[in-house]
């Protein structure tokens, strides 16, 4: 009897050391398990790789590479690495990813025509591309003021963005030139029609009391007679106004009209009024906003000064 006894507690304390040994080596093999999963791993530095050899690193890391996206890029050639995440030097977790975008390489394509387009479309279509405009020269030509004349690149040549090009833009067809005529001696009914004939634009007038000229004659010209000028040039002329009334002392008043700073190019008359209701134009020219008009009114009599700006009374001053 004391036999089996002694049997039944060998078996039991056999039976307490294995459960005891299973016991403890699940222990030892939950903890192994638990350090597994808390490795973290220094993420390698793939920027600038190819996208074979950052594939390579990363796998050999033990990590998991994932691409975000694929970019056009002037400086990382095609299927390079241009930017991870997490960063170089990072720690992650084992068999985490590693976010990187992909380059395409440059973008490119063949250069537009931009002959006979203007400065702004042609601007704006390289700009679309990544080209921005490094010179622009201009040149008389029989295309259209402000359109491109030539190019560089030119038209079909392979670029890549960020690149620049060189435009050359008219300035329309170069303007005759003709011999400037006299215009001195003629009145102001026909000076007027006399410019035009002659090719000019008719500029400012300016009166001026000239006791040696017939009143309201040409008595002077800019630009002068004889001298080449453009077609189209404005012509100015001086005109003689009559002298004061003989035996009396001759008295002037300067008068100054400046235009409204706010105003385009404008036409501008001064009239002036006598006592005896007559009128005379001492003054007809184009200005700009801001431009300031100094004349000497003659005021024999009493006068009156009235400005007109595009034919609207825009001042009147009485003397």
């Amino acid at each position: 009897m004391r036999s089996v006894v002694r049997r039944l507690a060998g078996y039991l304390l056999l039976l307490g050391a294995v459960v005891l040994a299973g016991t403890a080596s699940g222990l030892i093999v939950m903890q192994i398990a638990l350090r597994g999963e808390r490795l973290e791993i220094s993420v390698p530095s793939v920027e600038g790789n190819e996208v074979v050899n950052a594939l390579e690193k990363i796998t050999r890391a033990g990590l998991n590479l994932k691409v975000t996206s694929l970019e056009y890029d002037d400086e990382k050639p095609r299927n390079t690495i241009i930017r991870q995440a997490p960063n170089a030097g990072s720690l992650i977790r084992q068999g985490r990813d590693v976010h990187v975008v992909i380059s395409r390489g440059p973008r490119e394509f063949d250069m537009p025509d931009l002959r006979d387009l203007s400065v702004r479309q042609a601007t704006n279509l390289l700009q679309e591309k990544g080209i921005s405009v490094a010179e622009m020269a201009r040149v008389h030509s029989d295309v259209d003021e402000g359109r491109v004349v030539a190019q560089y690149p030119p038209a079909g040549i392979h670029v890549s963005d960020m690149g620049q090009a060189e435009l050359l833009v008219s300035l329309g067809r170069e303007p005759r030139m003709t011999g400037t005529p006299s215009f001195l001696g003629l009145s102001t009914a026909q000076v007027k029609k006399e410019i035009i004939k002659a090719g000019f634009a008719p500029g400012k007038v300016v009166y001026e009391t000239r006791p040696d000229a017939a009143s309201d004659t040409v008595v002077a010209q800019n630009p002068p007679a004889g001298m080449p000028s453009p077609e189209g040039t404005e012509m100015d002329i001086t005109v003689a106004q009559a002298a004061p009334s003989a035996g009396r002392p001759a008295t002037y008043a300067l008068y100054r009209f400046t235009l409204p700073a706010n105003a385009g190019p404008s036409e501008v008359k001064v009239v002036r009024e006598g006592k005896d209701g007559k009128k005379r134009e001492i003054y007809n020219g184009s200005n700009k906003g801001g431009e300031t008009i100094s004349l000497m009114v003659d005021l024999d009599g009493g006068a009156t000064v009235r400005v007109f700006l595009n034919d609207k009374l825009a001042e009147q001053k009485q003397y």
